[in-house]
């Protein structure tokens, strides 16, 4: 994809309408994967086309015409059917243009071509959770995890959506997970201090505050250590920590 980049960089010097007389001959639109009509894509990778589509979509996208820019990279896909730059922007733009279930029918079929775009997932779970299908979201994150051991921003954010619908042996859970992999994750320490906190698990969630202090030591931790001992009544160690 650089090297499609970079073709893209030397052809902004090109007016559009001189490219459209180039290249415009050899594009033939169908619909794109994932929103088609069921036509069958064509076997070869037509460069050109989609160089001269990309520059119209792009022109369309920062001029804030969202409908037009889709339909146009939708028209890159037809001639690059792995341009996988373009793919991931057609879910932005559907959601831009208010057409979620649309967004999530395309990264799901999507998705069955390349399961292993985590990108995608990501953007997938955090397009179900807007439209309130957490379980769904979920699913997505753990898929990410499992098929990406040790990335742990996916747990991160499952425990913290479990903490959000109000399940926090859940999200406990989730985190000791993260710390049993990797028992020096700084987020997953804090998030557990936080949700000890919620808990009212006051001396649990000290014990993770200081565990978190060690690693990385900043003043926001210490008043939130400060807040734990306030909440235990403990003013002479409260003024003591933040001070």
């Amino acid at each position: 994809m650089h090297v499609v980049m970079n073709r893209f960089q030397c052809l902004l010097i090109i007016p559009l309408s001189l490219l459209c007389l180039i290249v415009l001959a050899g594009c033939h639109y169908a619909p794109a994967p994932g929103l088609s009509s069921g036509s069958e894509q064509p076997e070869t990778v037509d460069r050109n086309c989609a160089y001269f589509y990309f520059l119209w979509g792009r022109h369309a996208e920062l001029a804030l015409n969202f409908q037009e820019a889709l339909e146009v990279y939708e028209k890159v896909l037809i001639c690059d059917p792995e341009a996988d730059y373009i793919a991931r922007k057609i879910p932005v733009l559907l959601l831009r243009l208010d057409r979620g279930e649309e967004a999530v029918t395309w990264l799901n079929n999507y998705l069955e071509s390349k399961p292993d775009e985590s990108g995608s997932r990501m953007l997938l779970a955090k397009i179900l959770i807007r439209m309130g299908r957490f379980n769904e979201a979920a699913v997505q994150y753990r898929i990410v995890h499992e098929r990406n051991p040790e990335d742990e921003n996916a747990l991160l954010l499952l425990s913290e959506l479990y903490m959000h619908q109000g399940q926090p042996i859940k999200a406990r859970k989730t985190l000791l997970e993260i710390l049993k992999a990797n028992a020096r994750s700084y987020p997953a320490r804090v998030l557990l201090a936080r949700l000890y906190m919620s808990l009212k698990q006051y001396d649990k969630a000290l014990v993770e505050y200081h565990k978190t202090l060690k690693m990385n030591w900043s003043t926001d931790l210490l008043f939130e250590i400060s807040q734990v001992y306030l909440h235990l009544e403990q003013y002479d160690k409260a003024i003591k920590s933040y001070g």
